[in-house]
């Protein structure tokens, strides 16, 4: 085995290595180029003067890096090698290559990288190896976490170009292409992997008008906005109106520019038994796109009771209305149908003394839509008689609209009989008329609205 001889200057960090090893070569007379033959070391150039030997030996005066321990060798005193990164180093063995089986000693095992990947971190003896594989993905590639997919060729270990929504809110379901006229994109689009899909909006039309039946102005501009054509300009006023003030059993339109009412339904000819509508319309027929609210009972006053009916007390303790007469034979109380006045008088005076009178509580209370809180009373036992007489055509009416018929029991009216006592009346046995005690007797309350 031949003997290698190291020599350490300690202060110059010059290694000189004798090796017994087969070289022919002549010495130049003031400069000396070693290329390196150990695998663990990168050498540079150094100059000497030219010593003697045989033939058979030659000297390697050389800088060390250890590339095991130190992170740069580069700099002035080394000579250009990266490896880090895709570029192969520029020093090879003599021929260019060979040093395989060291290559692979030293970890740099590595030929080929799949798609996607780059090499990196060449073998210093032969950069046909290298360490290992490193994306090659452009630096805006991005990991789609799940639900979201991938959009594209995958790069890397699953790096994508963008990432897609497999399935997007239901409300999501416009492409810009596809945006009804009258509407905008609303927000920021959902990424559907079908391509980006956008919620809408009634298109915004800021400074437009609606011009309802006057339309627009000759050459003004229009702006959609769902599926209204406002205008910048409306036609003057078209003096449709009529009506200094709108009829009671009417639905009218007021004309700003006339200050007058224009008739757009006529619903004066309601019969008992008929459904009273919000909109105050009546029909004796189901109406699908209308909401029903009463029955009427009394076509000439134009009078109905509510859908709904509750059990209460007249008042929680004895009280005498001062502003109320008390009635007391049965004759004068059916004559009275002052029901709307009778519950403003009892409410205010409850109010006043802070007690409780709940039957009017509820149905000053009630409310519909197209109605309000206090549109409604408790009616008088005069009205209360009109509404039992009529019994069996309103729970014909009840029936048609999924209510249930009007209870055969007690009922309270408004009629005031003494400090103790109310007048009622009896759904049954021929409507029979009695004077209960306010304070102790539970019964049925049902609504009463004047339309």
């Amino acid at each position: 085995m031949n003997k290698v001889y190291l020599l350490f200057g300690l202060l110059s960090s010059v290694a000189i290595f004798a090796p017994d090893v087969r070289a022919d070569i002549s010495l130049p007379s003031e400069k000396i180029t070693f290329v390196h033959t150990l695998h663990t070391h990168l050498f540079s150039e150094v100059y000497l003067s030219p010593p003697s030997f045989s033939e058979r030996q030659e000297i390697k005066v050389a800088q060390v890096c250890w590339i095991t321990d130190t992170e740069d060798c580069g700099g002035a005193d080394f000579v250009g090698t990266d490896l880090e990164g895709g570029t192969p180093p520029d020093v090879l063995p003599p021929g260019g290559g060979g040093g395989d089986n060291s290559c692979i000693e030293m970890g740099f095992t590595k030929t080929s990288c799949p798609s996607g990947y780059k090499p990196n971190k060449y073998c210093p003896l032969n950069n046909k190896y290298f360490a290992e594989c490193i994306p090659d993905c452009p630096s805006d590639y991005k990991t789609c976490e799940p639900p979201l997919k991938g959009v594209g060729e995958v790069c890397g270990n699953g790096l994508y170009k963008d990432c897609c929504t497999p399935t997007c809110p239901a409300e999501y379901q416009y492409t810009l292409g596809s945006i009804p006229d009258g509407y905008e994109a609303d927000g920021e689009p959902c990424k559907s992997c079908d391509g980006d899909l956008y919620k809408i909006k009634e298109k915004d039309c800021t400074g437009y008008l609606d011009c309802g039946e006057m339309g627009c102005e000759d050459g003004a501009s229009t702006c959609q906005s769902g599926n209204t054509t406002l205008c910048s300009e409306c036609e003057p006023c078209p003096n449709l109106g009529t009506e200094s003030e709108c009829p009671p059993c009417m639905v009218c339109t007021y004309e700003e520019c006339s200050n007058l009412y224009i008739i757009t339904a006529d619903y004066c000819d309601c019969k008992i038994g008929d459904i009273l509508y919000s909109d105050r319309s009546c029909s004796p027929d189901v109406i699908s796109d209308k909401t029903p609210i009463g029955v009427v009972f009394d076509e000439e006053n134009r009078l109905a009771i509510a859908l709904d009916t509750e059990k209460k007390l007249w008042s929680d303790k004895y009280l005498d209305v001062p502003s109320l007469p008390n009635i007391t034979t049965e004759s004068e109380a059916i004559a009275d149908w002052q029901g709307k006045n009778n519950t403003r008088l009892v409410l205010e005076y409850c109010k006043e003394i802070g007690r409780s009178c709940p039957a009017f509580e509820y149905v000053n209370s009630y409310k519909t839509e197209g109605t309000l809180a206090g549109d409604w009373y408790l009616p008088a036992l005069g009205e209360l008689n009109a509404i039992y007489q009529n019994k069996d055509v309103l729970d014909t009416a009840l029936g048609k609209i999924g209510r249930t018929e009007l209870p055969s029991h007690w009922y309270w009216s408004s009629s005031e009989g003494s400090n103790e006592e109310a007048w009622g009346m009896a759904f049954y046995d021929g409507g029979s008329v009695y004077y209960g005690y306010k304070q102790f007797w539970t019964s049925y309350v049902r609504p009463v609205l004047a339309f």
